[in-house]
């Protein structure tokens, strides 16, 4: 006569089942993607945060001159020179539409060195399971689409995942830099 409880069995089946959807690691851990979902354009999309050093408000600039328009310039961020883009500006040509205290700064980095996107508004983050990913893309600016690594949808919500190295890794962007 086998001793496991039927409770023990029904516990084992649920993790087994729960392993063979993706929805948690072989140590049992669910595997989760989290997000910062923000505006460019009409489109929202989420930036990875595994790829984000901070998000802070938008800070005082310093132009510079002789540069794309897109490249707002300076700014100083932790008493360190932070090149400042306008991300909509390179990825649409059109400039930021919303006021300046709406507006976030997306800080990553770019070989060591650190860039600030400046985005025209963040509207918090979101969390996925990895088993949201889906292989179909939301309807997006043809301007964006090659910037977008993944789709997740999850409650009738779909977005797009902007693929931060695929911007830093471009020439038309990495030559512009300061």
């Amino acid at each position: 006569m086998n001793s496991t409880s039927p409770f023990k069995l029904l516990q084992e089946l649920d993790a087994r089942s729960q392993k063979k959807s993706g929805l948690v690691r072989g140590d049992g851990e669910r595997k989760e993607w989290t997000g910062v979902l923000f505006r460019i354009g009409d489109d929202s999309m989420l930036a990875p945060m595994s790829m984000l050093d901070e998000l802070v408000h938008q800070p005082s600039i310093s132009r510079v001159p002789g540069v794309k328009p897109w490249v707002l310039g300076l700014a100083n961020l932790h008493n360190s020179l932070l090149p400042v883009i306008d991300l909509q500006g390179f990825l649409l040509g059109a400039e930021l539409d919303k006021p300046n205290d709406a507006r976030r700064l997306l800080v990553v980095s770019n070989g060591g060195h650190k860039v600030g996107l400046l985005v025209a508004e963040v509207f918090g983050m979101k969390q996925f399971w990895t088993s949201d990913e889906v292989n179909e893309r939301p309807p997006l600016a043809t301007e964006l689409r090659p910037y977008v690594s993944a789709g997740l949808k999850r409650f009738g919500e779909h977005y797009a995942v902007f693929d931060l190295n695929k911007l830093l890794g471009a020439p038309e962007f990495l030559d512009n830099l300061l």
